[in-house]
């Protein structure tokens, strides 16, 4: 029984949905852009199926672009770790040479 209702509301869904998109085509702007993006999205898989070597170069470019990002990212973590590291070695200095200096005083 669960079956057939889930059955109607899919239905009534995919209606609703028909309807809604029925309206939004009503206006001239929203057609237009429609067909020029189904249009372009067309092109672009028509391209790739005929020639899906350039989907897998164009993917290996950007894998390759994002591991050198990500290698800079690193490199940038890896100079401030270091860069405070040589800041609290600094700090550590300076109050045992101010502690001593007090001592020394006393």
């Amino acid at each position: 029984m669960a079956t057939a209702e889930n059955k109607k509301i899919i239905k009534w869904m995919a209606y609703g949905a028909l309807a809604g998109l029925g309206a939004a085509l009503c206006q001239k702007q929203t057609r237009t852009s429609a067909v020029h993006c189904a249009r372009t999205n067309f092109q672009q898989v028509k391209s790739l199926v005929k020639d899906p070597g350039t989907l897998v170069q164009k993917t290996s470019a950007r894998l390759r672009q994002i591991e050198q990002q990500v290698h800079n990212v690193a490199e940038d973590l890896e100079s401030i770790n270091d860069r405070i590291e040589q800041m609290k070695n600094s700090t550590q200095k300076r109050v045992s040479t101010n502690q001593a200096s007090h001592q020394s005083h006393s």
